[in-house]
C-alpha cells in the first residue's frame, strides 16, 4: 500500500500555548483556523497537522483505554485512483 498523505490530529489542554509552540517550531503561523478551538498547518510535500483544544468534561468521562487525544489518518488510493482515508 502506498501512502500519499498523512494527517495528524493532536488534542491539547491549552490551544494558545500549543499554537505558539508550533509557530516557533515551524517558523510560521497556522495555515488555517477552521474553528475557534482548532489550528492547522499544511506541509508542502503533503500532510497536515491539526491541533485542537480538548474539551475537559468530555475527556474526563472517557474510559482509561480510550484513545489519548491523538489521531493519525493515512490516505492511499484504491478503486481506480479514488482517495480513501483510514485511521
Amino acid at each position: 500500500m502506498a501512502i500519499h498523505n498523512a494527517i495528524a490530529s493532536l488534542a491539547v489542554k491549552d490551544l494558545k500555548s500549543a499554537s505558539q509552540w508550533y509557530e516557533r517550531l515551524f517558523g510560521r503561523p497556522p495555515d488555517s483556523k477552521p474553528m475557534p478551538e482548532v489550528v492547522e498547518w499544511k506541509f508542502e510535500a503533503g500532510g497536515w497537522l491539526q491541533v485542537y483544544q480538548r474539551w475537559q468534561q468530555h475527556c474526563a468521562r472517557r474510559e482509561p483505554r480510550s484513545h489519548n487525544g491523538a489521531l493519525v489518518a493515512l490516505t492511499t488510493f484504491y478503486f481506480g485512483g479514488s482517495p480513501v482515508a483510514s485511521s
